[in-house]
């Protein structure tokens, strides 16, 4: 069982990789650089933080040069942040559901079905890449403190009891 289970996690793999190929267009190029430098700006952000010596005002500067970021602040100031957890909470499901899909198509022997894994591709290279630091702070919504709008209270009253520190 267990090796069968991971002759369909390479196939899952291999197939997803499959008839990738380089498009050397300019635009397709300037798409490229714009993805790696929101990469980039990600992970400096996360490294210059205070926990790491950094300043305030460096970690505000590099975090407001972070579009995701930007996205995610003004959004959470507009839609209340629970949408943002159950937004996560519907990504990371549809990829492991699409992904358990895709390994019972495998398994069963059809693969001419490329729509799965198309959306898998779709879903795993945008959650992973450009908003992985998002979807981790989405999915810790409910265990942080002060997140019920307009109101003292706090999740973690929920999981800890009345006066429960965060």
């Amino acid at each position: 069982m267990a090796g069968k289970m991971k002759d369909v996690l390479f196939g899952i793999v291999y197939v997803m990789t499959e008839g990738l190929a380089f498009d050397s267009s300019a635009s397709a190029i300037r798409k490229v650089y714009f993805f790696l430098l929101v990469d980039v700006v990600q992970v400096l952000r996360g490294m210059t933080s205070t926990t790491y010596g950094w300043t305030d005002a460096t970690k505000q500067l590099m975090s407001f040069s972070d579009v995701v970021y930007i996205f995610s602040f003004l959004s959470t100031s507009v839609v209340p942040r629970y949408t943002f957890f159950i937004l996560g909470v519907l990504l990371v499901s549809v990829a492991v559901a699409d992904t358990w899909y895709v390994g019972k198509l495998f398994q069963s022997g059809i693969v001419h079905k490329l729509w799965p894994v198309k959306l898998l591709r779709f879903t795993v290279s945008s959650i992973v890449t450009i908003f992985f630091s998002s979807v981790i702070k989405w999915l810790l919504v409910p265990v942080e403190c002060l997140v019920l709008s307009n109101s003292d209270e706090a999740f973690s009253t929920y999981f800890h009891g009345p006066g429960a520190a965060c």
